[in-house]
């Protein structure tokens, strides 16, 4: 007796469903794959671009923050010689004023004047020592702004030209001598000068702004 083993055959529809998405998974696993390794590799090319656009951010951030520290700076030296011309001027005024009496009162100008300076200082035991902290950190903060960024080399040109003329009149106080029409002009002609170069400050940058010589005098 012959025994027939029954035939399973899978029908045509179930083989074509399971065929038809065992490639569509096949499909996207490949396509995950390359997904996720293009998104991990970069070529050389693009790694080095990368790296040049981090340094160049690196370096303007490094830029932005030398400048900022520069311009802090430079508003600190502006604001020290404001006040100081504001203090030279009081001293310089009172020296004027005793030079004048003493030569219309025929009294000895020298004598005169080193009375008055000396007789200054003990009232205000404070105003030489004073006059010359601020004198060195001016200059100081003068040394560290020698090599301004680009956008500020105009204001540094007159900080300059206003630092100049504050020395000026620093030692026409700190040192009165010559003839006293020759002493009353120069010492105008410093705080002139400085103040116009504050004017011309204010129009370069507005940040930078110093009050007009007659607005410290009213």
């Amino acid at each position: 007796m012959t025994i027939q083993k029954e035939s399973k055959q899978i029908p045509k529809k179930v083989a074509i469903i399971i065929i038809s998405l065992s490639v569509v998974w096949a499909v996207l696993i490949l396509g995950g794959i390359t997904y996720f390794v293009s998104k991990s590799y970069k070529s050389p090319e693009v790694r080095q671009n990368s790296k040049v656009a981090q340094n160049q951010e690196i370096r303007l951030a490094t830029i932005n923050a030398g400048d900022n520290e520069y311009r802090e700076k430079l508003t600190n030296v502006l604001g020290d010689m404001e006040y100081a011309i504001m203090k030279l001027t009081i001293q310089s005024d009172y020296i004027v004023q005793i030079w004048h009496n003493a030569i219309f009162s025929n009294k000895n100008v020298e004598e005169s004047l080193k009375k008055a300076l000396k007789n200054s200082d003990e009232i205000d035991k404070n105003t030489s020592e004073d006059r010359a902290t601020t004198r060195e950190r001016i200059k100081t903060l003068m040394q560290e702004l020698s090599n301004p960024p680009e956008e500020l080399r105009e204001v540094h040109k007159l900080a300059i030209e206003m630092y100049s003329h504050y020395l000026d009149l620093y030692g026409l106080t700190v040192n009165p001598s010559g003839i006293y029409e020759t002493y009353v002009n120069n010492v105008n002609e410093a705080k002139s000068k400085f103040y116009k170069n504050a004017e011309k400050l204010l129009v370069v940058d507005p940040s930078f702004g110093i009050k007009k010589e007659k607005e410290h005098n009213d």
